[in-house]
């Protein structure tokens, strides 16, 4: 499940080479991040999360061009109802959700997994 994917040709050019080491080394930083804090606090994803409600809304124009580039022509509207919109929604409910989320709750066991009582016989 872990085994790294290729998805490069046989014999990539230097350009599409170097893409794709910078891609791996960023796989590689994230997968170190991701080890070093598994379970973020609440305050870290608060922080996080703002950050990307600034991020977001600082660079929407950006983001909208990006988008209408790859789809050949896509109108800034739409693309601010469709994507802009839908993360900046996400992330406050995220936000105003997250304390109550990360609570720790009871569960019960599945059924696979419960100890099965049986009358053991001595004799």
């Amino acid at each position: 499940m872990n085994a790294r994917l290729e998805l490069a040709p046989a014999d990539p050019d230097a350009a599409t080479q170097a893409v794709i080491e910078r891609l791996h080394a960023a796989f590689v930083a994230q997968r170190t991040a991701f080890a070093a804090d598994m379970l973020p606090s609440r305050e870290v994803r608060i922080d996080r999360l703002n950050r990307i409600l600034r991020l977001t809304d600082r660079y929407q124009n950006e983001i909208a061009a990006a988008i209408s580039a790859d789809f050949g022509h896509r109108s800034a509207a739409e693309t601010e109802l469709t994507e802009i919109y839908v993360v900046l929604t996400a992330v406050r409910r995220t936000r105003r959700h997250l304390g109550r989320w990360m609570r720790p709750r009871r569960i019960q066991r599945p059924r696979c997994r419960r100890v099965r009582r049986t009358a053991v016989s001595t004799t």
